[in-house]
């Protein structure tokens, strides 16, 4: 039953095109005709999935996430599929909890297609710890693998030309990087940096959200940048995001995209946070742009969170964090004994005087 009986089905032309365009595609994928997922099979010869076959999937994932949370329930899916697929539903569903994500969707279609690199087509903000190791130094800090780009690239020009590449027989950080992948980073620049690598291995993060894993200096403009909306996200003026706001925000914002009113009247504070959303790549997950490279979403909220606890840095509770939390985070490539504690799981010196670009900021601005 798993195999595939046809390729997606785009939802384009004839009469039935004016009732679809109603359930309006939102975000990144927008622009790309969906694709009928009633009508899709596994593919188990597919060892590498197309940018823009994602984005049709992405698209058609989203015709039907009709509430906007990101998730089809299985109950709804049931329906569409009919009783010749609910084994695959039952697949789908590997954590039963009645939903299924794009991501196990990908899962089970795309069997030969290596986990890494489908989650990376839905990996907005990559995890630190896997950027750490592509790209061997995080930090200052090397990583124990020994075999992350800086650790393989050309000392002088801290680039990566194919001839290294070879050697290494295509890996970076213990991870394929086809030729195919290189090809597409020496179009960006030639040979390629680790940002170029990044951009051509995470194909759907911006390249202000790698920039800030790769970059060891923060402009002082873009730090009064970030400072400016911050303020403006502290809704309670205490010097301290609340992640539960953030979360109801992004319910309510859900809300008003599938134009449904809320469960619960929202409050004043949750409204102002409501009109500092943005749209981002996936319709479900709108973020609040800090400054030019921080797009912070309610899973980029998580880890932050995450790093603050892992820190034990000073917090109201475990569900506040602060400016340099967030900023601490987001520039995770500069030399900060924060980060590098972090990395390293020693625990900080509290007499040590950290004069990163972040921390020498908030220490001027009273807030570290």
């Amino acid at each position: 039953d798993d195999k595939m009986v046809e390729r997606p089905k785009e939802v384009v032309g004839g009469d039935d095109e004016e009732e679809d365009v109603e359930v309006k595609v939102v975000g990144a994928s927008a622009g790309y005709a969906p694709a009928d997922l009633t009508k899709w099979r596994v593919q188990d010869g597919v060892e590498d999935l197309e940018l823009s076959h994602f984005h049709r999937l992405n698209a058609g994932f989203d015709k039907l996430d009709d509430d906007f949370s990101g998730e089809l329930s299985t109950a709804e899916l049931s329906k569409l599929w009919g009783p010749r697929d609910q084994q695959m539903l039952k697949k789908l569903d590997r954590n039963k909890d009645g939903q299924v994500s794009l991501y196990e969707i990908l899962l089970q279609w795309y069997p030969s297609v290596r986990k890494s690199q489908l989650l990376r087509f839905v990996e907005i903000e990559p995890s630190l710890t896997t950027i750490h190791r592509l790209s061997g130094y995080l930090a200052g800090i090397p990583h124990p693998s020994a075999d992350g780009f800086h650790q393989i690239a050309n000392p002088n020009t801290h680039a990566l030309p194919l001839e290294l590449l070879e050697t290494r027989k295509f890996h970076i950080g213990g991870e394929k990087f086809s030729f195919v992948l290189w090809q597409r980073a020496k179009a960006l620049r030639d040979p390629p940096t680790v940002l170029e690598i990044l951009q051509a291995w995470y194909p759907n993060t911006s390249k202000q959200v790698l920039e800030r894993f790769t970059t060891t200096r923060v402009p002082y403009t873009e730090l009064e940048e970030c400072l400016a909306a911050f303020s403006k996200l502290d809704v309670k003026a205490t010097g301290w995001l609340e992640a539960d706001l953030c979360v109801q925000a992004r319910g309510v914002k859900r809300c008003q995209m599938a134009k449904r009113n809320p469960q619960h009247p929202p409050a004043p504070h949750v409204m102002q946070l409501v009109g500092l959303m943005k749209p981002y790549f996936f319709a479900s997950e709108p973020c609040f742009p800090v400054g030019h490279y921080i797009k912070l979403t309610v899973p980029m909220i998580d880890k932050i969170l995450e790093f603050a606890k892992a820190l034990n840095t000073r917090r109201p509770s475990p569900r506040h964090f602060s400016l340099p939390d967030l900023l601490r985070y987001s520039f995770a490539n500069l030399p900060c004994l924060y980060m590098q504690s972090y990395l390293t799981k020693r625990p900080l010196n509290p007499s040590s005087f950290c004069t990163c670009d972040v921390c020498a900021f908030c220490r001027a601005k009273g807030l570290a």
